[in-house]
This record gives C-alpha cells, sequence and structure tokens, in this order.
C-alpha cells in the first residue's frame, strides 16, 4: 500500500515486482483490505482507479489460498492475513513498514524485514 501512496523505499520493490525479480504472494483478504483502504476518502483514489490498481496486483502477484488462521498480532488483527498469506505460499521473506509485524522479527521461519532491507537483497537504489 505505501508503495503507491507514499514514495520512498517501497516503490523499487513495486517495480522490481512488475520486472518479475521476485514473486510477490497475494490473498483475497488482503486485496480486500488493500482495496478498503485505498477507497478511504483522504487519500482521493476513484473506485474505478482502486480497481484498476488492484487487477494489477493480483496480474503481477501469485494467488495464494491461506489454509491456516493466526491470532498472533492482536493490536492490529488484520495484520494476521500477512502471516496467513506468508505460510501458505511458502513465502522467502515478508516485507514490511508495518511495526507489528517488524516486531515479530519472523515468522514459522520466515524472516519479517523492512523494504529497504529487501532492497539490500535484491541489490536495488532506493533513490
Amino acid at each position: 500500500m505505501s508503495g503507491i501512496v507514499y514514495p520512498g523505499a517501497v516503490r523499487p520493490i513495486v517495480t522490481a515486482a512488475r520486472d518479475k525479480r521476485f514473486r510477490p504472494l497475494i490473498s483475497s483478504p488482503l486485496l480486500d483490505e488493500l482495496a478498503s483502504v485505498l477507497m478511504r476518502p483522504r487519500f482521493g483514489y476513484s473506485a474505478r482507479a482502486v480497481a484498476d490498481f488492484i487487477q494489477t496486483v493480483s496480474a503481477t502477484s501469485e494467488a495464494i489460498r491461506p489454509t491456516a488462521e493466526y491470532q498472533v498480532i492482536t493490536k492490529d488483527p488484520s495484520d494476521n492475513r500477512v502471516l496467513e498469506c506468508a505460510t501458505a505460499g511458502d513465502a522467502d521473506v515478508i516485507v514490511s513498514g508495518d511495526r507489528h509485524l517488524l516486531q515479530l522479527c519472523s515468522f514459522k521461519g520466515i524472516p519479517i524485514v523492512t523494504p529497504a532491507a529487501f532492497l539490500d537483497t535484491l541489490e536495488i537504489d532506493a533513490t
């Protein structure tokens, strides 16, 4: 989400995903949450713009159907959907700027890293 709305280290990650430099994972619950957040008036996106973006994310990501439900993060339960998608999709890494996820450091053997740390592994300059 932040790669779309805010400039910074996440935008090069979005570009790298489009260039197939890595395999992004997405689930229906994550797409639903993304659409819901982008539709908030403060972001100013039209329903059509959000639908187009969701379609782009879907086309550039591998769709995952989580089979487990986690209640690990209680302060922001929606963050658990990220953990569910990552474990179901056998993710190598979870990339997030979310403090609740980052506080875990890893989950079920999957490291949780900042966008800047992930960019370092891709050897992409964030500037």
